[in-house]
């Protein structure tokens, strides 16, 4: 089972956090040759996701990996995206790692990401 983690973001400001998964310091497995996804729905039941976000496409990449041996990762999604894809309100997702040699997918985290309205949306 993975981490339930609740995120809250802005939709006036990127969304960028970063996380760290496993124990710090050990170096037993890493992110090397792993890719990662993650979909945002306001239904889980909806067929399609209202956002899509990986570490592979679109360019740039919406999941960053900042350090494979220590597994860090960074969501790297701007203002405009969050704006053009989702409403205020909750959204359910699950982090998913995919083993690019062997297609295993492994969960993460998952819980909600909720967007919070703004208040400073000058300067698009």
């Amino acid at each position: 089972m993975a981490a339930t983690v609740l995120i809250s973001i802005l939709n006036n400001t990127w969304f960028d956090n970063a996380f760290q998964f496993g124990v710090a310091g050990d170096t037993s497995w890493s992110f090397a040759g792993k890719e990662f996804l993650c979909d945002l729905k306001s239904d889980i039941d909806q067929p399609t996701p209202d956002l899509s976000l990986s570490s592979v496409s679109p360019s740039p990449s919406t999941i960053l990996i900042l350090d494979p041996v220590l597994r860090i990762l960074q969501f790297n999604v701007t203002d405009l995206v969050i704006r053009a894809n989702l409403q205020v309100g909750p959204y359910q997702y699950d982090l998913i790692m995919v083993d690019i040699a062997t297609g295993e997918r492994d969960a993460l985290m998952g819980g909600v990401i909720t967007v919070v309205q703004g208040v400073t949306l000058t300067g698009d």
